[in-house]
């Protein structure tokens, strides 16, 4: 791995942050989650909010469904960006990122998977919806 990868990964994911805060602009929630998987042969970008104690799916806080596939569009061309850094720093790219972000605090987690869950035979929306609700369990 090339010096300067780490700074290069973290603006890669504050881009998926800054996407995410754009969508929500004028809409108060309390967190949000991005998830973020890329495989050889697909990407899979999606995400959810925390609010008032609730976990919502975004179309219970955004109507605008053109909107919501603008903000999915662009969150797979940030992780073609995150696939980019990693192959110009020769660094391992993770498959699956989980990022939360606490609006109140401006700071983030995320958790990354390195293994192709769609070649061990999962499926990315029984993921997504099963993070949605670990999420909703631990509130």
């Amino acid at each position: 791995m090339k010096q300067g990868f780490e700074d290069a990964f973290t603006d890669a994911q504050e881009r998926m942050v800054s996407l995410f805060l754009e969508l929500l602009e004028g809409i108060e929630v309390d967190k949000f989650y991005i998830f973020a998987f890329q495989n050889e042969i697909q990407r899979f970008f999606n995400g959810f909010v925390e609010r008032n104690g609730e976990v919502l799916y975004l179309n219970k806080v955004i109507s605008n469904k053109d909107l919501i596939f603008e903000f999915l569009k662009l969150g797979a061309e940030d992780i073609a960006n995150i696939v980019k850094v990693c192959n110009e720093y020769e660094a391992e790219c993770p498959n699956l990122i989980k990022i939360s972000y606490n609006v109140n605090t401006h700071s983030f987690d995320a958790d990354y998977g390195y293994s192709d869950v769609i070649e061990e035979g999962g499926s990315l929306v029984q993921l997504f919806t099963g993070w949605h609700d670990e999420i909703q369990k631990a509130l």
